[in-house]
């Protein structure tokens, strides 16, 4: 199946200018107004009415909102798919008045921030001009990317997940870190997600999304791709050609 910030403010609902080339790439910079939060994204549409390619970012740390590194951005940005998007979490690269600690801690995955990110994807899709999507999840945006995918059912064309989180509260156990008292829990609704199609690649070293923990949520094997020796944080690198061919 595979082979192996700029501040820019606009006053439009949801898509607003402060668009400007991507030092990395061709893709677009995009601020996106979707309340409560200013969202940054990177993009490029090269046939307007196909598919839409999302990659989510991954979670920042308890000090900083942003990615820890650029390596989604970097994914995405290299995908040869006529229509991606790279979307960024609340508050990351771009902060405003209605950014608090718990937007990337203990409420990274709260009603008010996957409502945002769900404004920006339609969005996106309305500029694209396409009823499809196709969501790739990084860590805790596999949270993200599951949350949102339950409310539009009939527009996800497959949503994956790289080393995803999928059970947010088993998981802040196991990592031995408080719980996201503010945050929604996609293990809530796993009878509405596990119907879509959905990959999730899991490295065999990786202690944060473990086969284990994949497979207690209910994920089938079949659905699942083990990548041999790769933990969290080498993962998404190694499988960079596979996500390429998704589709």
């Amino acid at each position: 199946m595979f082979k192996r910030v700029i501040h820019c403010i606009g006053v439009v609902f949801l898509l607003t200018g402060c668009a400007s080339q991507n030092p990395l790439t061709d893709m677009r910079f995009q601020t996106i107004v979707a309340p409560p939060h200013i969202v940054s994204s990177w993009y490029k549409i090269e046939k307007p009415g196909e598919t839409l390619k999302v990659y989510i970012e991954e979670d920042g740390t308890p000090d900083n909102p942003n990615p820890v590194s650029t390596r989604v951005r970097k994914v995405a940005a290299a995908d040869p798919f006529p229509n991606v998007v790279y979307l960024a979490r609340p508050c990351q690269y771009l902060q405003t008045d209605r950014c608090t600690t718990a937007c990337w801690t203990t409420g990274r995955y709260s009603t008010e921030n996957i409502g945002s990110l769900d404004r920006s994807i339609l969005s996106l899709m309305k500029k694209a001009q396409t009823d499809r999507v196709i969501l790739i999840g990084v860590g805790g945006g596999a949270q993200v990317a599951g949350l949102i995918a339950i409310k539009h059912l009939d527009y996800i064309q497959k949503i994956v997940t790289v080393g995803g989180i999928l059970d947010q509260k088993e998981w802040a156990k196991k990592q031995g870190i408080p719980p996201l008292t503010e945050s929604l829990n996609l293990a809530d609704f796993k009878e509405a997600f596990l119907t879509l199609p959905q990959i999730h690649f899991i490295g065999e070293k990786d202690s944060e999304a473990s086969l284990e923990m994949a497979e207690s949520f209910g994920i089938v094997k079949e659905n699942i791709v083990v990548i041999p020796k790769k933990n969290h944080d080498n993962l998404l690198l190694s499988i960079q050609e596979d996500l390429f061919e998704i589709e």
